[in-house]
């Protein structure tokens, strides 16, 4: 396995990766070209929160949901995600368990003063079996948009959602970007960052990593694919809402009249709706557990 440090530094980072093909966008390779990619999804997480004080812990659980939905909602891309929760574990390269965590300081003698750290690990053949990010504690930190224009002071806080949506596109397989105005762009300067949206550079490397399967048109395949009113859910799933702080969006469920209609062993539920859904471990079969209120199998170890 091949390990990699990608991180967001507070000065643009000189980097000995090139744009892929003609764009400004940069895709991770192994040592000898390979681009890297995950070959299975969901892709699963956990989140530490390890004692951080600056965002409540599950405030920064929907930032990084939404961070991953903001990468996989774009037209062209096929890509899904599944949180398994609160976690103790702390960050290795190699138990391929996918960690977000914060810490006191960034475990890298070459970078300690970056502001979050992405560690992938994956084989010679480019796929992805591992990826941590770690958010260095020690800076300070806001939920609040940035304001984009100067001056701004050097205590300014850095923006958590900005650097989520970043750190995210390293794990799904993105170096630093020459297009300066992309969300993957090596800068984050305090009050400037641009890395809460996707620009078009970044979906068109995110969509050349994982393009979508022929089909009719963009939008959901699957249960579990994130939906919207503007990109619904084939026939015979329902976009239903799982965050009740984001209505306007949603995950596609296999719509049911009794639980005999759900095949992966979730019971029909809801009003005035139904639809096959998990809400614990205990509603889903022995050695499956129920994440973002679907049966999956556990992540491997």
């Amino acid at each position: 396995m091949s390990r990699r440090l990608l991180l967001l530094l507070t000065l643009t980072l000189s980097t000995t990766w090139l744009p892929y093909q003609a764009d400004a966008y940069v895709r991770i390779t192994t040592p000898s070209g390979t681009p890297v990619k995950w070959t299975s999804m969901p892709i699963t997480y956990y989140y530490n929160h390890n004692g951080f004080t600056q965002v409540p812990e599950s405030t920064m659980v929907g930032i990084i949901q939404a961070a991953f939905d903001a990468w996989a909602l774009s037209s062209c891309v096929k890509l899904s995600s599944s949180y398994l929760g609160k976690t103790q574990m702390v960050w290795n390269q190699s138990d391929r368990n996918n960690v977000l965590i914060w810490n006191k300081g960034i475990p890298s003698t070459q970078y300690p003063n970056a502001l979050a750290l992405t560690v992938p690990n994956y084989t010679t053949s480019g796929e992805m079996g591992d990826a941590d990010i770690i958010f260095n504690a020690n800076y300070k930190w806001s939920t609040t948009p940035p304001q984009l224009n100067p001056p701004f002071q050097a205590t300014d806080p850095f923006d958590v959602v900005g650097t989520t949506t970043h750190e995210l596109g390293h794990l799904l397989g993105l170096g630093h970007s020459a297009d300066q105005s992309a969300a993957m762009a090596s800068h984050a300067n305090p009050g400037l960052c641009s890395c809460r949206s996707l620009k078009q550079d970044d979906v068109d490397g995110i969509c050349a990593i994982y393009p979508k399967s022929s089909g009719p048109g963009p939008g959901p395949t699957g249960e579990g694919d994130v939906c919207t009113s503007a990109s619904p859910c084939p026939s015979g799933l329902v976009c239903t809402a799982t965050d009740p702080n984001n209505p306007t969006q949603g995950k596609c469920f296999k719509s049911c009249q009794s639980s005999s209609d759900c095949t992966n062993g979730e019971f029909c539920q809801g009003n005035p709706t139904k639809i096959c859904a998990c809400r614990s471990d205990a509603e889903c079969p022995a050695g499956s557990t129920c994440n973002d209120f679907l049966c999956s199998p556990p992540a491997g170890g």
